[in-house]
């Protein structure tokens, strides 16, 4: 049983790391007429009044500990998704994907030495291969770094570790103390992080509306897909399975970007770079396979 809730958990991780891999392309489209502070603020603001309205049975009875361990996280949120909107406007959809994608390198580090967990011989084979994967994809074919994306690049690089101390954090909280529900969890992030946009946009960007129906539309997928539902599901299978496990199924998130940016924003990468990108995806398939269990059964069935 517990096995079962380990692989559904780590499926809906993949699927949410689906809908961020999309995300990328909806926020380039949205960077045209808004700004990244607005678009955020609205990015976290509808899924949560959403949130509250669906769950609103559920929202009672909250716990210190959930409200503490919100606010917390929602700094690291509120970075994470900020830096990464103003990236887009300094690289390419592919290229932030693939380096806020070193998350999968940075969680298992932090989690080391924040949770004194040990770093599995398998672990350490598929993060040895994400990183061999990831340098293929976002360098150039001759090896070098391009200096015209050299900010932005910098800039998603530390995206990626803020949100691999996000993950850890709330792994953390999610084992460490059973008052926290993580759906409580996942909606109060929400709000806080909607709040703190909020703030900075009157402090510094006013609001402003979407003039066109598809950027509408865009906002509400950002909103309610790729933040509130993302957000919640993540919480609820952090339950299930390991923080070195989210950040390693968070690698395929610059696959699915650089699949939506080929086919939507005629972006094409290079021979090395669809080399790179396979190699991320296997070291997913690789993880998720309990290679003993299936030679045991093999053995068992001859």
């Amino acid at each position: 049983m517990k096995n079962n809730l380990k692989l559904k958990a780590d499926l809906s991780l993949i699927f949410v790391t689906l809908g961020w891999g999309i995300s990328y392309f909806i926020v380039d489209l949205c960077l045209t007429e808004l700004a990244p502070v607005t678009i955020n603020l609205y990015r976290f603001m509808i899924p949560f009044i959403f949130s509250m309205i669906v769950f609103r049975k559920q929202m009672k009875n909250i716990s210190k500990n959930t409200w503490k361990y919100a606010a917390i996280c929602s700094i690291f949120i509120c970075i994470t998704y900020y830096i990464a909107s103003v990236g887009l406007t300094y690289t390419s959809q592919s290229n932030e994907a693939f380096l806020i994608s070193l998350t999968v390198v940075f969680t298992p580090i932090i989690d080391h030495f924040f949770n004194k967990r040990k770093i599995s011989r398998k672990l350490f084979l598929c993060l040895m291969v994400c990183i061999i994967g990831t340098a293929l994809l976002t360098i150039n074919e001759n090896f070098s770094v391009s200096s015209k994306h050299f900010f932005g690049d910098m800039i998603c690089i530390f995206a990626g570790l803020t949100y691999a101390i996000f993950i850890v954090i709330t792994d953390y909280a999610l084992n460490k103390h059973d008052d926290i529900d993580s759906l409580q969890l996942g909606i109060i992030e929400l709000g806080i992080t909607g709040a703190i946009f909020l703030l900075i946009s009157i402090l510094l960007v006013p609001p402003t509306l979407p003039k066109t129906t598809g950027i509408w539309f865009a906002i509400l997928f950002l909103g309610i897909v790729g933040t509130g539902v993302a957000n919640i599901v993540q919480n609820w299978a952090q339950n299930h399975t390991s923080a070195s496990h989210v950040g390693l199924i968070y690698s395929l998130e610059p696959v699915f970007a650089a699949l939506t940016a080929y086919f939507f924003a005629d972006e094409i990468l290079s021979t090395q770079g669809y080399i790179g990108a396979s190699l991320m995806f296997l070291s997913v398939i690789f993880m998720e396979i309990n290679i003993k269990k299936i030679f045991k059964r093999g053995l068992s069935n001859k």
